[in-house]
């Protein structure tokens, strides 16, 4: 072989195989990832009793406002609705209820400075 195929040419296969290796590492680790993912979501939606609908009434009852966002979440080993309520003021308040019971679990609300403080019932 000459010098000028071994100089440009090795790399530049080297380079191509090295970066689709990396490509096909990383698309099957993500591929395998989602499914984990939705089983964790599904396995949230199974363990909940009560409603999206009837923890976000609980959670205006405690924290009047309009409702920003509502997730499945868990919080220390609970399943709870994690409900952000955006009050008349402008302040925002995130109101954990218990996917079970239905009862709250917690209400976070955010200070001036961006500091949230806790309150539990």
């Amino acid at each position: 072989m000459n010098k000028k195929f071994k100089k440009f040419v090795i790399p530049a296969l080297a380079a191509t195989i090295l970066t689709s290796g990396s490509y096909n590492y990383v698309a099957h680790a993500q591929s395998k990832d989602k499914p984990v993912m939705e089983a964790e979501v599904n396995d949230a939606q199974e363990q909940a009793t009560i409603t999206e609908e009837a923890a976000s009434k609980t959670a205006l009852e405690k924290a009047p406002g309009t409702i920003q966002k509502v997730e499945l979440e868990d919080e220390d080993g609970t399943v709870v609705y994690g409900i952000e309520v955006k009050a008349k003021d402008g302040s925002e308040q995130d109101v954990k209820v218990d996917a079970k019971t239905g009862k709250i679990v917690k209400v976070e609300n955010d200070d001036e400075n961006g500091k949230e403080e806790n309150d539990k019932e």
